[in-house]
């Protein structure tokens, strides 16, 4: 089942109008959030779930017991996020226009986008240019810039997803607090975000490998109590330790891990944020230093990035509003199976900890860093 933008107005109308009506009081204007652009987990999830979820059980997408599955960015042919798709345990999926102001659905159905999923399939660590449901492609395998030329992109497909829509808008806003109010809300599995010790490690024969990080000084959320919610600040911050441990000292700005934090969360700010590359970016040109990064979509990929000496920005989630930011630093590959990620959690001191792939909480996206 396919239902493209202007089929998806009057049933996601709908349901979003039933929702409303089930747990809020109108709200005004001045209560809906700023005129920032950028989606975070939250809203995403929240537009999907508005489409996926129904009352009605033949129709109901996202039944209770269903995960997320996966949430990969969608670009266009500047290499800008213009979308997310979002994929359940089930199967369903949905394509959320990447806009706060008009987060729409753009398509959703009960079974996975055969156009996406068969780019994944052909490569796994794909850059996925959306430009409407029936026109997708990898970025890294379409080379005819014609074609490229004369495409046209998804806004220019959908102007109506140029235009504000505030009514969809508050409905989440709504949905958002709600959630952030209620902590049985929840779409994906709970149970802690699966860090393990050292010592609580698997036996067994394993390959393994990390980057040099030998006597960095880590940052620690607890060590910033002015700070809020800032496990991406602190992930950049320790991100610009490594390096400055690698020899490229002005990253830890004044000498010190405090300094460098402050100046750090001066510009990535208080949580929860989606991405953290842009802002690290800035931190490392502000410092004197050109970063540059990719985003890695599957193991492999981090075993390649940490064969490269490149840490990687790992962003973990264990509820809709429940994420989490780490640094991985190496990774553990047990012969009879089990991935991990060898990290630096935010909270300790130390990076022997070890995360296994998707056991405790959901792996959102990761982001390797290397310095030019």
């Amino acid at each position: 089942m396919r239902i493209e933008l202007k089929k998806y107005v009057a049933v996601c109308v709908m349901s979003a109008t039933v929702a409303t009506s089930m747990f809020y009081a109108p709200i005004s204007a001045s209560a809906v959030s700023t005129e920032d652009k950028n989606m975070d987990v939250t809203d995403v999830l929240i537009s999907a779930s508005l489409c996926l979820n129904s009352n009605d059980v033949e129709n109901d997408f996202w039944p209770d017991g269903a995960t997320v599955d996966s949430l990969n960015p969608l670009y266009n042919v500047e290499n800008e996020q213009v979308a997310w798709y979002v994929k359940l345990s089930t199967g369903a999926y949905a394509v959320v226009n990447n806009d706060a102001n008009n987060p729409a659905v753009i398509e959703f159905g009960d079974a996975p986008s055969e156009e996406i999923e068969a780019i994944y399939e052909n490569n796994e660590n794909a850059t996925v240019v959306y430009n409407s449901p029936s026109e997708v492609y990898d970025a890294k395998l379409v080379k005819d810039e014609a074609r490229i030329r004369k495409a046209k992109g998804l806004r220019q497909n959908f102007p109506e997803l140029k235009s504000k829509d505030t009514y969809l808008k508050n409905i989440i806003t709504r949905q958002k607090n709600r959630i952030r109010n209620d902590n049985r809300v929840s779409v994906m599995s709970v149970g802690g975000y699966g860090f393990v010790d050292w010592a609580n490690m698997p036996s067994g024969s394993y390959e393994s490998d990390y980057i040099p990080f030998g006597a960095t000084d880590w940052a620690i959320t607890g060590d910033y109590s002015y700070a809020e919610n800032h496990c991406g600040a602190t992930c950049v911050t320790n991100l610009a330790l490594y390096y400055a441990y690698r020899g490229n000292s002005n990253l830890k700005k004044n000498n010190s891990k405090h300094d460098t934090f402050k100046a750090v969360y001066d510009i990535v700010g208080p949580g929860p944020v989606m991405t953290i590359a842009g802002d690290a970016k800035k931190y490392f040109k502000n410092q004197g230093y050109t970063l540059d990064y990719s985003s890695v979509g599957s193991f492999s990929g981090i075993k390649s990035a940490i064969s490269c000496g490149r840490p990687l920005g790992i962003l973990l989630s264990n509820g809709i509003v429940d994420w989490h930011w780490i640094l991985c630093v190496g990774y553990r590959e047990y012969s009879n199976g089990g991935n991990y990620m060898r990290i630096v959690n935010g909270w300790d001191n130390t990076a022997n900890k070890f995360y296994k792939i998707n056991s405790g909480s959901l792996w959102i996206s990761a982001t390797e860093y290397w310095v030019k």
